[in-house]
């Protein structure tokens, strides 16, 4: 039976694979340990080449109409944005998302950094799927609208949803004792990344994580119907993945 995904254990600076039409990565960017593994560099600008080298393959990657989400924290995100201008043309910057979450912090002399940064950039027709997230609360919305004298219920509002803004709060970070941790350092939920995968890409899309990790980001897609495609020059990360997609393709086949 034909798989429905690729895995690749290479840097992806050497990744070569069919043009795909969304691209997420979660670069190593904060743990020391991924930084020397990795051959990040010891120096801030020699993190900076690496991930420009990294990026211009993966633009080789991409289909014309295609999106790019890069996920990063503060200590990077801005020098970041400036390569992917030059890459992938600044009127192609679609939005800088911001995932909030709340844990256990420790911080002494600085406020805890509880957000993560995640750029948007579009290029073509690339696909976007307007998401709608539920009301919090029951807002002070209805009344006249503005094109008809009809009176609009909240229920209306409420059935319908509001649009999904850059600023995500409603998806926690993963806890020690949850059933999804693989142990993976770095692991993001599952919940986070469908919302990447449903939002960016349709049913049958080629969709690709060229540091793909704990796979969780190729399990959302595997299990929404895309091909997905993978690669990471950890091998443990490419065991890891594999026993998760395998997992879903199982799932999916005795359905």
């Amino acid at each position: 039976m034909k798989s429905n995904y690729e895995l690749h254990n290479v840097d992806c600076k050497e990744l070569s694979t069919d043009p795909v039409s969304l691209v997420y990565l979660d670069p190593p960017y904060s743990c020391e340990s991924e930084d020397i593994y990795y051959g990040v560099g010891n120096t801030f600008e020699g993190f900076l080449a690496y991930m420009k080298d990294r990026l211009f393959n993966i633009k080789k990657l991409m289909n014309p109409d295609a999106n790019i989400l890069v996920h990063m924290d503060g200590k990077a995100i801005h020098y970041i944005k400036v390569i992917m201008d030059e890459l992938f043309g600044r009127d192609n910057y679609r939005n800088e998302i911001i995932w909030c979450f709340s844990n256990p912090a420790s911080a002494k002399r600085w406020l805890p950094r509880k957000h993560n940064t995640i750029l948007w950039y579009g290029t073509g027709n690339y696909v976007f799927n307007q998401p709608r997230i539920p009301y919090k609360t029951k807002m002070h919305v209805g009344g006249d609208a503005a094109w008809s004298k009809d009176k609009i219920p909240w229920e209306h509002y409420e059935k319908r949803g509001k649009l999904l803004e850059d600023w995500w709060i409603d998806i926690p970070a993963i806890c020690r004792n949850e059933p999804e941790k693989t142990g993976y350092a770095t692991q993001k939920p599952l919940k986070l990344m469908q919302r990447i995968v449903e939002t960016w890409s349709n049913p049958k899309d080629r969709i690709l994580d060229p540091f793909c990790g704990s796979g969780s980001f190729l399990e959302a897609g595997l299990s929404l119907d895309r091909f997905v495609v993978g690669s990471d020059k950890n091998s443990k990360a490419i065991e890891i993945t594999r026993s998760r997609l395998d997992a879903v393709k199982v799932d999916i086949l005795s359905e």
